[in-house]
C-alpha cells in the first residue's frame, strides 16, 4: 500500500489541496470547525505524502516520476520529483499550513472565510503545481492558478488599497505571465515540444539559433516579474502591505519563489549551462540581482510602514537569491537555493510579527509605536530574531546562506558584486536593529497601555518559525546537506533526461 502511496505520491500533493479547494465550500460554509479542519488538512495531506519521498529522492537519489492518465512523456504530462522539487514542495505545504493555523484567529473578524480558506489552498495546489510539473505548457497553467488566487487574496479585505494592489498586481503578473507563454511558443516552435526532459534533449540538436537567445529574455521578464526583480518590483510593495499577513507571509514566503524556481529550471534543466547563449544571460541576472539587493536595501530603509518595509526588504533578498544563480557556480547555487529555504522562514516570521500589531493595535505606521516589548514579549523576539537572521548574522540561519553566497562571489571572480552583497547585509541589519527599537523599545504610548500579546493561534507559528531560524542556525549541516542534493539533481541533466525518457 506504501508503495502504491509512494507512486501516487506527486499528483496526491497537488490533489489534495485541490480537493479542499472544492470541499471547504460545500462542506465549510455552515460549520467553522469543519471549515477550519478542511483547511488544515490539505496542506496536512500534501506534507503526509510528500514525506514518503524524502527517503528515495534525499538518500537514494532517484527522481520520482507520475504520468497522467499513464501517458508515457514526452506525449503525455508528466511530475517529476527531485531534490530540489521536493525540498521546495515541502518548504510550501509546511509555511501554508502555519499560515493557516495563524489565520484562524488573524481573520476571524472578516466575513467570508469560506471562499479565503478556499482560495488558500487553491494558490497552494498553483505553487505545488509550478514546482513539480515536468511541462512547461503545464508550468504555464498552475502559475495562472496560483496567480488568480493571489489576486483574489490581496483583495480579499475589498478596501480601496486592496483593491487597487490587487489590480495593479494582476496588470503586472498577466505582463510576467505572457513573457513566459511567449517563451514557452518560441521553444515549442524550435523543438515542437513542451516536455521539459524532451526539450533538454532536442535544443542541442536544433543548434545555437538566435531564437532561443530571445526566449531567454522572454523568460527572464516573466520569472523575474514573479519573482520581484528590479526593475519588474513595484507590485510587491502594494501587494504585501494591502494582503491580510497570512497571505502576506506566503506571498514572501513561497509565491515569489516560484520566480527563481521556473527560472532555474529553464536555466539549468532545459538549457545547460554548458550551452553557449546561457552566458551572457547569467551575467544580465547576476547584474539583476545585484541591483534588486541594492534598490530593495536602499528602499527598505526609508519606509514609515512595517509591512512596506518588509517588502522591499524581500525585494532585497530575492536579489541575493538571483545573485547566486547568476554565479552558477556549485556552491553559488546550493547558496542560493539554502537561502529560499531560510528567506522563506525568516520572512514569514517577519509577517507573522507584523501582523501581531496590525491585529493588536490596527496601523502600520511605525511612528505610531514603542515600547511594545513590554507588552509583547514573544512577537519582540520574533521581530528580532527574524531580523538579526536576515542581516546574516550568527548564529541564525540566514547567516550560513549568505556565507556561501559570498564565499561563492570571491572564488567565481564577481569580487566587487560580493562586497556589494556584504554592504546591503551591514544596512540591512541597520534598519531592522533601528525599526526594532522603534517598535518594541523606549516609551510606551499612553494608547497603547492595555495591548497584549498575540492569541494562542497566532504565537505557535511565530514560535516554531523563531525555532526554525535558531535551530538551523546551530546546525546547518543538515539543510546544507539537503541544498547540495537540490543543486546536484538541477544540474544533472543528463540525468534528469533518463529519468524521464529511459
Amino acid at each position: 500500500m506504501i508503495e502504491g502511496i509512494v507512486k501516487q505520491a506527486p499528483i496526491l500533493a497537488i490533489v489534495i489541496p485541490l480537493l479542499m479547494s472544492t470541499l471547504i465550500p460545500l462542506l465549510g460554509r455552515k460549520h467553522t470547525i469543519i471549515r477550519n479542519t478542511l483547511a488544515f488538512l490539505g496542506p496536512l495531506g500534501s506534507i503526509a505524502v510528500l514525506s514518503l519521498l524524502i527517503n528515495p529522492v534525499f538518500d537514494g537519489g532517484q527522481r520520482i516520476i507520475y504520468m497522467l492518465g499513464g501517458r508515457i512523456p514526452p506525449f503525455g504530462i508528466n511530475l517529476v520529483v527531485d531534490s530540489l522539487s521536493l525540498l521546495l514542495a515541502i518548504l510550501a505545504s509546511g509555511l501554508t499550513l502555519l499560515a493557516v493555523i495563524y489565520s484562524y484567529k488573524y481573520m476571524k473578524k472578516y466575513t467570508g472565510l469560506v471562499q479565503y480558506y478556499a482560495l488558500v489552498m487553491l494558490l497552494m495546489a498553483g505553487i505545488l503545481g509550478i514546482i513539480l510539473t515536468g511541462d512547461l505548457f503545464n508550468l504555464f497553467v498552475f502559475l495562472e492558478i496560483m496567480a488568480i488566487s493571489a489576486y483574489a487574496l490581496v483583495a480579499f479585505t475589498t478596501g480601496k488599497e486592496q483593491v487597487e494592489a490587487a489590480f495593479k498586481f494582476q496588470v503586472l503578473s498577466t505582463i510576467g505571465t505572457l513573457g513566459v507563454l511567449i517563451g514557452i511558443a518560441l521553444l515549442y516552435a524550435m523543438t515542437g515540444t513542451l516536455n521539459m526532459a524532451d526539450l533538454a534533449q532536442r535544443i542541442p540538436l536544433v543548434g545555437q539559433s538566435p531564437i532561443f537567445s530571445f526566449a531567454l529574455v522572454f523568460f527572464l521578464l516573466g520569472f523575474g516579474l514573479k519573482a520581484a526583480m528590479v526593475p519588474l518590483h513595484s507590485w510587491l510593495p502594494d501587494a504585501h502591505p494591502a494582503a491580510p499577513s497570512p497571505i502576506s507571509a506566503l506571498l514572501s514566503g513561497v509565491v515569489i519563489k516560484t520566480g527563481v524556481y521556473g527560472l532555474a529550471r529553464v536555466i539549468f534543466t532545459i538549457y545547460g549551462v554548458s550551452m553557449v547563449a546561457i552566458h551572457p544571460f547569467l551575467l544580465a541576472v547576476l547584474a539583476l540581482g545585484v541591483a534588486t539587493m541594492v534598490v530593495g536595501g536602499l528602499m527598505a530603509m526609508v519606509q514609515v510602514d512595517i509591512k512596506r518595509m518588509l517588502a522591499f526588504s524581500s525585494i532585497s533578498q530575492m536579489g541575493y537569491i538571483l545573485f547566486g544563480i547568476g554565479i552558477a557556480t556549485g556552491l553559488a547555487i546550493t547558496g542560493a537555493i539554502f537561502h529560499v529555504l531560510n528567506h522563506a522562514i525568516m520572512k514569514a516570521l517577519l509577517f507573522m510579527c507584523a501582523g501581531v500589531i496590525v491585529y493588536r493595535i490596527g496601523t502600520r505606521d511605525m511612528s505610531k509605536l514603542g515600547g511594545l516589548a513590554k507588552k509583547m514579549p514573544v512577537t519582540a523576539l520574533g521581530f528580532l530574531v527574524g531580523g538579526l537572521a536576515i542581516a546574516g548574522i550568527p548564529p541564525f540561519n540566514g547567516f550560513w546562506s549568505k556565507l556561501m553566497l559570498y564565499i561563492a562571489g570571491f572564488q567565481s571572480g564577481n569580487s566587487l558584486a560580493a562586497v556589494v552583497a556584504i554592504l546591503m547585509s551591514v544596512i540591512t541589519l541597520g534598519y531592522f536593529l533601528r525599526f526594532f527599537q522603534q517598535i518594541f523599545l523606549g516609551k510606551l504610548p499612553k494608547n497603547l497601555e492595555e495591548v497584549k500579546e498575540a492569541p494562542l493561534a497566532m504565537l505557535l507559528p511565530i514560535v516554531i518559525l523563531i525555532l526554525l531560524c535558531i535551530l538551523i542556525g546551530l546546525y546547518p549541516q543538515v539543510f546544507m546537506n539537503l541544498s547540495q542534493s537540490a543543486t546536484n539533481a538541477v544540474l544533472d541533466q543528463t540525468g534528469y533526461i533518463r529519468s524521464v525518457l529511459g
